[in-house]
C-alpha cells in the first residue's frame, strides 16, 4: 500500500488563512500534496516571521519540520 499526506500542519504568524489538503499529479504523474496559504501582515508584524510546516502520512509518519523565514 501506498503512503499519502494525511496532514500538513503549520506555525505560522497571527492571522495566516489555510486551507485544507490538497493533491495533483506533477509532470511525471508524481503526486504531489500541498496546502495553501495566504497572510497579510499587520504593521506589528513587521521584520522577520517565521513558518514552519510538517507533513504526516497515513503511516502516521512524521516528516522533517522545515521553515521558511519570510521578511516584511
Amino acid at each position: 500500500m501506498f503512503c499519502r499526506v494525511v496532514e500538513i500542519n503549520l506555525v505560522a504568524p497571527t492571522g495566516v488563512q489555510t486551507t485544507t489538503v490538497g493533491s495533483t499529479a506533477d509532470r511525471y504523474g508524481e503526486t504531489v500534496y500541498s496546502r495553501n496559504f495566504s497572510w497579510t501582515p499587520s504593521p506589528s508584524q513587521s521584520g522577520q516571521n517565521i513558518f514552519c510546516f510538517t507533513a504526516k502520512d497515513n503511516y502516521g509518519y512524521v516528516f522533517e519540520k522545515q521553515q521558511l523565514y519570510y521578511i516584511c
